[in-house]
């Protein structure tokens, strides 16, 4: 069924990206599923990776709004010294990070071009540094977009 849910992604008017979100880390799988969603819709995001700009500020921006109002606010979901941000190939070949527990990365200039010239990008936002040294139980969610081009715009904008 995953397959099926891919293709329809990949299928998505216009698009030129498929992107696959993963928050892991979460004290529950709700909250990190509702993060990812919330990541998912972000406009600017989408934009974003269209334009090859990882735009890793975006991601912890949209990260700090995306409980707001919410059953989770409140409840220590979101550990920021613990967070970290990264961009990675899904074949596994390379990970970028661009932040590490909370403080920027040096960010290789060249890795991050690569990453995003390919067709298929991972973002993993970890919040809890996948539950390492927390003594907690922790949680993943993974979601797939796609990204928004100016394809759909045309063909939407009529």
């Amino acid at each position: 069924m995953s397959d099926m849910a891919k293709l329809v992604v990949r299928d998505g008017e216009g698009a030129t990206k498929f992107i696959t979100i993963r928050v892991r880390g979460s004290p529950s799988y709700p909250a990190a599923k509702h993060i990812a969603s919330v990541i998912a819709r972000s406009v600017l995001f989408k934009l974003g990776i269209y334009g090859k700009d990882p735009n890793w500020g975006g991601v912890l921006a949209v990260l700090g709004y995306s409980l707001v109002d919410t059953q989770f606010a409140g409840n220590g979901v979101i550990m920021p010294e613990l967070t970290s941000i990264s961009f990675v190939q899904l074949d596994g070949r390379s990970e970028l990070k661009f932040l590490n527990k909370g403080s920027p990365a040096k960010i290789d200039e060249m890795k991050a071009k690569e990453i995003m010239e390919q067709e298929d990008v991972e973002v993993v936002v970890d919040l809890r540094n996948n539950g390492e040294g927390t003594g907690q139980d922790v949680e993943e969610a993974v979601f797939w977009t796609c990204d928004l081009t100016h394809e759909f715009i045309t063909i939407n904008g009529a």
